[in-house]
């Protein structure tokens, strides 16, 4: 682990030292900006005062350009050095995944779903979550697609193609982390953030406007009009005042689409952000020289003629005009030339040529962005190793640990389970390590069915569907008892029985909410059903009785301790045959509750 924190503090420190220098050279920008526009504005109230309206305007009309280019420049200065900002949180937070201080990440618990066959047991999402460690992206889109795939089991050929993707990205390091980073822009602290799809709904509603006809007809009108008039004023001498007949026509036409204009952008600061991010994952995507099958799939859905990326940049050229409506500059030339008709129309043009299109681009972008990120996964765990899929009715693992613990503090564990009906039954004394078993077995089997690397020495498995039952509780709201809820989430796993996919169960503490003797005689009933049904899988208990059960489809495991001078001792290792030694006395002796 030392050598990958290392990497990721080197570049958290390189990136960091990038964004102090380019926040100076912002500044410097920012400044030059402001001399210049300030000189320009006195020289164009100059030549107004001289009656040379002409020679203002045409000032005007050359300094737009410089202008522009010194807010691009502004502008893009800023944006890099939020990337560089962006790029050091990435690499300090590689460190805290490798030290499993994930409570530190964003909180995954949205996306909990307390029925869910096994996501609630093995902490797939909340506060220390497999969703935590694995994600690194912000958009909306690629964490729903992240949870998604970690909810549901791929099928044979889909993991295989994802493992290919994923070996490919994962020592582009740069790379990943730059979609990261660009992802990251999106935030918006003040509100709730909107999707493409939803910007979209809102550019249709508010560029109606511009379906009537004779908006067409006034935007090519409007600004020949004002053309007109000064070069009348410059070249035939006509009254200078007559320049105010323009600008009250224009004026009368724009204020009819003003309030559209101003619901619009209300929302261009947080869509400009949107668009960036996914601009910058189309141009990657496409320029990548990919060889994996799944990758160049991807690639293909956005270049089948039309280049996504510049698609995406048309859009927000127009809508960075509507950003600077409130510029001074733009005022100006908008009261004289409708520049709002024109751009309203460049918008419209674009949604009626590519919304079509879009949710298909998007598609790509957070498939690929949730493929990096399983990628940098990949990277920051250099000891994991990617399963083999085989048609073998179960799996088996080597040197096993749990992915959510510290590496230096999991402990490795080999087991297999193989066939239909087959049933580790697991005994063993009070934190012996029998929770955290079914546990790694469950996390990382999630992770191998999503396609990513898991924390073993080798695993072949076939993909199977996960059902657990460990974290039962009581309801008071519901009045439910935490035996009942334990049966009915029993009851659950039984009904999925009758699938085609084969159920792989992970039972912990079976039936501990009721009294010894009935939990003991429907364990029994209940491996017996188990063991006779299209599933396979491992129950832990403390009633060593059912160890003696006589069933060819069973065999046990236990994990037990050794008590040396009051001190109770466990290996957490996984040994044949049943629990030899409990500790409950002991544990309670320790306590103060059994009084020698």
């Amino acid at each position: 682990m030392s050598t990958k924190k290392d990497f990721f503090q080197a570049r958290a420190e390189k990136f960091q030292a990038e964004a102090v220098n380019l926040k100076s050279t912002a500044a410097i920008t920012g400044w030059a900006r402001v001399l210049s526009f300030v000189i320009v504005a006195v020289l164009v109230v100059y030549l107004i005062n001289d009656r040379e309206l002409m020679g203002a305007i045409l000032t005007l009309l050359a300094y737009v350009p410089v202008f522009g280019f010194l807010v691009k420049k502004h502008n893009q200065q800023k944006h890099e050095r939020d990337i560089q900002l962006q790029l050091t949180r990435l690499n300090q937070e590689e460190i805290l995944r490798l030290e499993r201080k994930l409570k530190e990440l964003p909180d995954s618990s949205a996306y909990l779903d307390m029925d869910h066959s096994y996501a609630p047991d093995l902490d797939i999402f909340g506060r220390h979550a497999l969703f935590q460690l694995i994600n690194r992206n912000e958009l909306q889109g690629s964490k729903d697609l992240l949870a998604k795939w970690l909810s549901q089991p791929a099928n044979a050929e889909e993991i295989k193609a994802r493992q290919e993707a994923v070996k490919e990205l994962a020592p582009q390091t740069d790379w990943n982390q730059l979609l990261s980073a660009h992802s990251a822009e999106i935030k918006e602290k003040k509100k709730e953030s909107l999707s493409i799809s939803q910007h979209l709904d809102i550019i249709k509603r508010d560029t109606q406007v511009m379906d009537k006809g004779y908006w067409t007809t006034a935007k090519i009108l409007l600004p020949l009009f004002a053309l007109g008039i000064i070069i009348a004023i410059s070249a035939f001498e006509l009254d200078y005042r007559w320049i105010f007949l323009p600008v009250a026509i224009n004026t009368l036409f724009l204020r009819a689409i003003f309030s559209p204009l101003l619901e619009l952008t209300k929302e261009m600061p947080q869509l400009n952000r949107l668009l960036s991010s996914y601009e910058y994952a189309l141009t990657a995507i496409e320029k990548q020289d990919f060889q994996s099958t799944l990758l160049l799939n991807l690639q293909s859905r956005i270049s089948n003629g039309t280049q996504a990326s510049a698609s995406i940049a048309q859009l927000k050229v127009s809508l960075d005009f509507l950003t600077n409506r409130g510029n001074l500059i733009y005022g100006v030339l908008n009261s004289l030339f409708a520049l709002d008709l024109l751009v309203l129309g460049r918008i419209k043009n674009w949604y009626t040529r590519h919304h079509q299109e879009v949710g298909q681009w998007l598609e790509v972008v957070e498939e690929t962005s949730v493929l990096a990120d399983m990628a940098s996964f990949t990277f920051a765990e250099a000891s994991y190793i990617f399963p083999q899929v085989k048609d073998i009715e179960g799996f088996e693992a080597s040197e096993m640990k749990h992915p959510l613990l510290p590496a230096d503090v999991a402990v490795a564990n080999d087991f297999g389970l193989k066939g239909k009906g087959q049933l580790a039954l697991i005994t063993g004394s009070n934190m012996s390590g029998k929770s955290t078993f079914l546990r790694t077995l469950g996390v990382n089997l999630v992770l191998a069915q999503m396609g990513a690397p898991i924390a073993a020495q080798s695993l072949s498995f076939t993909p199977l569907h996960i059902f657990t039952s460990m974290r039962t509780q009581d309801n008071l709201e519901e009045s439910v008892s935490s035996f009942y809820a334990e049966i009915r989430r029993i009851k659950q796993l039984l009904d999925q029985l009758s699938g085609e996919q084969t159920v792989l169960y992970l039972l912990d503490e079976i039936l501990k909410g009721t009294n010894t003797k009935d939990r003991h005689a429907g364990a029994i009933a209940l491996i017996n059903q188990l063991t006779q049904s299209n599933c396979l899988g491992l129950i832990s208990t403390h009633d060593v009785e059912l160890a003696e059960l006589s069933n060819d489809h069973m065999t046990n495991y236990s994990f037990n301790s050794q008590l040396e001078n009051d001190e109770i001792n466990f290996d957490y290792r996984l040994t044949d045959g049943p629990c030899k030694s409990f500790n409950a006395s002991a544990l309670m002796r320790q306590m103060g509750i059994i009084q020698e």
